[in-house]
């Protein structure tokens, strides 16, 4: 689940939040390159928003424990199922997403990729996907 879906924390004291796509979620997607963060809005990644109340909550030590770290020095790194919005462009030095919401009429993104370690925006080509009338 981790591979397809990236990391994640479970909301606090059983609660839930509905996304805009109407499902019931327990659990929200984590930045994990978030290094030593102490908020849930530190470490969120999704495009929808947590529980008012718990944007600005801290982090219990037993939810910091769960969090993957991975760092600045690691090698570069791609991912996707982010369904990210706008042009294409690292998330950090190493990691970029390459998930633009190309389903959706986004764009289908790709990275030239040569010697690097450190991902330059300039690299990143894409295609937008046009909705076909029928």
């Amino acid at each position: 689940d981790r591979i397809l879906r990236g990391t994640s924390l479970r909301l606090p004291d059983g609660r839930s939040m509905t996304a805009k796509d109407g499902m019931v979620r327990q659990f929200f997607r984590t930045k994990f390159w978030a290094g030593e963060p102490q908020r849930y809005d530190d470490v969120l990644f999704q495009p929808d928003p947590l529980p008012e109340d718990l944007q600005y909550a801290l982090l219990s030590e037993e939810e910091k424990e769960q969090l993957l770290f991975y760092g600045p020095e690691e090698k570069p790194l791609f991912i996707g199922h982010y369904w990210m919005a706008g042009l294409p462009e690292p998330i950090v030095p190493n990691i970029a997403c390459l998930d633009y919401s190309a389903v959706k009429y986004g764009r289908l993104a790709a990275y030239r990729m040569d010697t690097e370690t450190h991902l330059q925006k300039g690299k990143f080509t894409w295609v937008r996907v046009e909705k076909k009338e029928r």
